[in-house]
């Protein structure tokens, strides 16, 4: 153990945990930037207890930790969506992934991208004046299995710069082949797909970024995804504590991806613009890591807590007082009316779009919904609703007619299904959703049955048909 805290002490660790240490714990400013910089950080597969700031008994996480403490860590926070490229589109556009016809993870070789005719924040934020940047996981777009090749390409959806790989980093996260800079092919690179993306992203602001203009940047990890890799300095201390080399290439490229954000919050302090950046951390679903979703039933793939409730943190040095724990629910899903009201940008109120501004969380209050945490996803032919401490589960009375990999047949089914039973929960007393009170509460099952029955309808047939003859 020993040997483990002297590893995990590291001098990129000392000083970018300097930056925090001039923040006054009780005191913050009013929010006087106009337009600030914004950072998006969004790991892979990464389970609601995967961070040591999250209840993790393994893996060592300061940098995120300290954001945490610094900041607010949302423990009732939800993904898009079950699996990774429905959870991205709703993301980038605050709307339900079903209404904009991602409907599951996008294979190789599949019609289903996110059109064009879609909003995203990139391109909001870029005509308010936002420099735009991505860099790391894409996977809203079409590809091949074995090409790098992405269409259609970042710039489309309102990116100036990107550093994108289409679906996960290969063969592994360590010395991938298969990114690409501004829709030119790089091969292979020598390095871990965290650090490699950092790395672009500081070239990015040495290079090209305007210091009197403001940015939103994605920083989309591959990690903790299969294939995992990580480096023999932080596997080795893993296995000396017992844990299996499986465990130590997820474990260590979780602490890998740790270090690289340090790296870029050691960058915006060197800038002297980390007082001017709002730092938003989360997850695109579930993990199904033995383990990484805590006591939460369920994994990646399922609309059960463990499948959708993710770890989040938001960061905002002298700006967003520390709240340990904000118990509101809220997800992805914000991302985008937040940054509109942040930005006094007035287009989130003119789309149909189904988050909350989280702008009161920002300020220091708690806030209310407007909308319930919605999520359905086709391969378990289950919905869940989430509203104030209760979590609906409704399942379809239709079979999945295959495997995860969406299809015409899987739309069809969709499209004609409709929901047969339903089982509700008290998430404050009952986080593991092991006790049905279905029976007990038929008032609120009424009322959350039609608004599931509602949402599953309304975003199911807004949805484009993409095997249309």
């Amino acid at each position: 153990m020993q040997f483990r805290k002297i590893i995990n002490i590291t001098i990129l660790s000392i000083i970018v945990l300097g930056v925090f240490s001039s923040c006054n714990s009780t005191v913050r400013r009013p929010i006087s930037t106009k337009y600030p910089n914004i950072i998006v950080i969004l790991a892979d597969d990464l389970g609601y207890s995967d961070l040591s700031c999250f209840g993790s008994e393994h893996v060592k996480t300061p940098i995120l930790d300290k954001l945490a403490k610094e900041g607010i860590r949302l423990t009732n926070f939800y993904a898009g969506s079950v699996v990774c490229s429905p959870s991205r589109a709703t993301l980038l556009t605050g709307r339900n992934h079903n209404r904009v016809g991602v409907y599951s993870w996008i294979p190789a070789d599949s019609p289903m991208h996110l059109l064009l005719k879609e909003k995203t924040i990139a391109e909001v934020l870029k005509k308010s004046g936002y420099q735009t940047s991505h860099f790391g996981k894409w996977h809203l777009g079409t590809w091949k299995k074995n090409s790098p090749e992405i269409e259609p390409s970042l710039d489309k959806y309102g990116f100036d710069y990107w550093y994108a790989c289409a679906n996960n980093s290969l063969p592994s996260q360590k010395d991938p082949v298969n990114f690409m800079l501004n829709g030119k092919p790089l091969g292979k690179q020598k390095g871990f797909s965290c650090q490699l993306l950092v790395n672009q992203a500081i070239k990015w602001m040495d290079d090209y970024c305007q210091l009197k203009k403001p940015f939103y940047m994605q920083l989309w990890f591959t990690e903790p995804h299969e294939i995992a890799a990580a480096p023999e300095s932080l596997r080795k201390p893993l296995l000396l504590e017992g844990c299996t080399e499986k465990q130590a290439d997820y474990y260590g490229c979780i602490e890998n991806m740790d270090q690289a954000i340090g790296r870029i919050l050691s960058k915006l302090d060197s800038m002297h613009i980390l007082e001017e950046t709002l730092i938003v951390f989360t997850s695109d679903n579930g993990s199904c890591f033995p383990g990484s979703n805590g006591n939460f039933k369920g994994e990646k793939g399922w609309v059960w807590e463990g499948g959708i409730r993710v770890p989040a943190i938001f960061y905002w040095k002298g700006i967003i007082a520390p709240k340990w724990d904000q118990k509101e629910p809220c997800g992805i899903v914000d991302f985008f009316p937040t940054f509109c009201d942040l930005t006094n940008n007035k287009t989130a109120k003119s789309l149909a779009t189904d988050g909350t501004s989280l702008m009161p969380v920002i300020q220091g209050d708690y806030f209310k919904r407007s909308f319930p945490i919605y999520t359905f996803h086709h391969f378990n032919s289950m919905a869940s609703l989430r509203e104030g401490k209760w979590s609906l589960i409704g399942y379809l009375d239709k079979k999945n007619p295959g495997t995860s990999r969406f299809r015409k047949e899987h739309l069809e089914y969709m499209r004609t299904a409709h929901f047969g039973n339903f089982e509700l929960y008290n998430l404050s007393e009952d986080p593991s959703q092991s006790n049905n009170l279905a029976k007990q509460f038929p008032e609120i099952m009424r009322k959350m049955e039609n608004e599931m029955k509602r949402l599953y309808s309304e975003t199911i047939s807004e949805g484009p048909d993409w095997f249309k003859e």
